[in-house]
């Protein structure tokens, strides 16, 4: 039995527009996939990049923004480690961010934290500079880092408060005031054993005047002296005191942000990955 032409051609004509529609499909959503992504580079030079892995995570405030692409040693510094990442084109990644390793303490895992962005910033993607097809965004700094790097200056602030305290108690502060006691006594037992002659009481009131005036001369170089190393040491004590307070309070800030890591989903404790874990 003889076919209908017409009808082979219909059904060719609808297999074409099948085909087309399915590669225009696939055509937009791959362009859409890259349309919402933006690729990004990291140096980590101070970091260790241990626990980094591909397709780990890529965070901003607790929040998935990427995923790492690449790993691998910068070509023109060996002291360097590349980090290619890509994120989310709507990822606030501003002018100021940066970016450091965060540990996952329950898997030793590792994730790229992006830290430090500020409103008034621009967006990196819409000002920056783009070489090899990829943002540059700079190593950041712990808070945790932060302090062991100035624990130094916190002992040789500590160190010069103890010889300014040392100063105060020098030996001729110390002989200062004893002179100034000795003179008293002077003073007084000049008056007490010619209370009894006026002419004499005179005499010993002129040279009492004279140690008087001596003594108010000392005990001004002394109060002079001891005030001004007063207000060093209470001056530098409270700049050493805000400072260590300020530094232990960022080391807390770090530490409980460690703490809310460690607590969130099943993401976060399994690793910065997007495999489960659990059937490896």
């Amino acid at each position: 039995m003889d076919q209908d032409p017409k009808y082979f051609f219909i059904g060719l004509i609808v297999l074409t527009l099948v085909a087309g529609l399915s590669f225009f499909l696939l055509w937009a959503a791959n362009s859409t996939e890259v349309a919402e992504k933006i690729n990004y580079a990291i140096y980590l030079k101070a970091q260790s990049p241990a626990g980094l892995q591909k397709d780990g995570l890529v965070m901003m405030k607790g929040i998935k923004v990427g995923t790492v692409q690449e790993i691998m040693f910068d070509p023109t510094d060996v002291e360097r480690v590349l980090v290619q990442i890509v994120a989310d084109s709507n990822a606030p990644i501003k002018t100021d961010t940066a970016a450091i390793v965060r540990s996952n303490y329950v898997t030793s895992l590792s994730y790229i934290d992006l830290i430090d962005s500020t409103k008034e910033s621009p967006l990196l993607r819409e000002v920056g500079e783009k070489k090899k097809g990829r943002f540059f965004i700079p190593e950041g700094i712990t808070k945790l880092d932060e302090l062991q790097n100035t624990l130094p200056e916190i002992l040789d602030n500590t160190s010069n408060l103890l010889k300014q305290m040392e100063k105060f108690l020098s030996n001729s502060n110390v002989a200062q005031i004893a002179k100034l006691l000795e003179n008293t006594e002077k003073i007084t037992a000049t008056v007490a054993s010619q209370s009894d002659d006026i002419g004499s009481a005179l005499s010993s009131f002129s040279k009492a005047a004279n140690n008087l005036s001596q003594l108010t001369q000392d005990l001004k170089t002394a109060m002079q002296t001891i005030l001004a190393q007063t207000n060093k040491i209470a001056e530098d004590s409270q700049k050493l005191l805000t400072k260590t307070a300020n530094k232990f309070e960022q080391a807390g800030d770090s530490v409980s942000s460690m703490a809310q890591s460690i607590k969130q989903g099943k993401e976060t404790i399994l690793g910065p990955t997007e495999k489960n874990l659990l059937n490896d």
